[in-house]
């Protein structure tokens, strides 16, 4: 009789420890979510700690404490570092592959940005992170971030006056779309192929290349997009591509006249010959009939 006590005793126990980290779990996933970094921490170092390395749970609570030690503030060398050393233990010790590809990326990211005062960016090291992932991964969308991101580490070296590094960044994008024409993130890799190709490589011909790519497919951010229209209005003009140049003066008048370039754009079209679409918003105030009188006096 004691023995079966004895086990129903150990029974019982478990399911508390088992209640007890699920709660735990629960309210280190409302932390993240609430962005409570700190919080989060005290919640998941126990859980990290206890769990059995390698298996599904420390995973979890392992990645969730890098992210928080990764994101917490203030940002020091102690958080960043600690954060690392989670990221590189999934990585060496964990069979999930979701975790362990988004713990590469994030210690590209780490490597890319300056999290805290004295903090060293280091573009070449994120970039072996993000190619490892894209490689690895090449077929599922981490890949697709990771290329994207690497490329931007190039692009973001800017070594005036010859840009040999920033200038590998939009053929690396290009060759990954010729593998990948259908991509889910193509539209913002031809996008910052273009923003690249625009500045700080002044190859306007290829810039405009990759910008009708992104008309084709889908501007990354419709809503505000005017200013892409200009500028591919103004460059195509330039390189003397005037139909195309009407195309995109055509572009702000119907989608984007309250951008600051409406009225510009009614006159580029006037000066290139083209027709002038019907705007009530851009109509020309000498041709709108004179208001009403006032009914009474204005006062300041």
């Amino acid at each position: 009789m004691a023995k079966w006590a004895g086990c129903v005793l150990v029974l019982i126990c478990s399911a508390a420890g088992i209640a007890r980290a699920e709660a735990t779990a629960d309210e280190g996933r409302a932390a993240i979510a609430n962005l409570d970094w700190d919080t989060a921490i005290k919640y998941y170092q126990p859980l990290a700690a206890n769990a059995k390395v390698g298996t599904p749970e420390w995973t979890q609570a392992t990645f969730c404490l890098a992210v928080a030690q990764q994101q917490v503030q203030p940002a020091s060398g102690d958080t960043i570092g600690t954060a690392e050393q989670l990221y590189r233990s999934i990585i060496d010790q964990s069979n999930d592959q979701r975790y362990v590809a988004r713990s590469l990326v994030n210690l590209g990211r780490i490597a890319e940005l300056r999290d805290y005062t004295g903090d060293k960016i280091d573009l070449a090291t994120a970039r072996k992170f993000y190619a490892q992932v894209a490689e690895k991964y090449a077929n599922d969308p981490i890949g697709s971030e990771a290329k994207l991101r690497e490329a931007a580490a190039f692009v973001m070296e800017y070594d005036a006056p010859d840009f040999k590094l920033a200038r590998q960044g939009p053929p690396l994008l290009e060759k990954w779309l010729a593998e990948h024409p259908n991509d889910p993130l193509a539209a913002p890799m031809w996008q910052t192929a273009g923003d690249a190709y625009f500045m700080p490589l002044e190859d306007w011909k290829n810039a405009l290349r990759c910008y009708e790519q992104v008309n084709r497919i889908g501007w990354v951010d419709p809503a505000n997009s005017a200013p892409w229209f200009w500028r591919c209005a103004r460059i195509a003009e330039k390189l003397g591509e005037n139909k195309t140049a009407v195309k995109y003066y055509t572009k702000i008048i119907n989608e984007a006249p309250n951008s600051g370039k409406g009225y510009a754009s009614v006159l580029a079209l006037k000066r290139l010959g083209a027709p002038v679409p019907n705007n009530p918003l851009l109509a020309d105030p000498a041709t709108q009939p004179a208001a009403a009188p006032a009914t009474q006096e204005a006062r300041p």
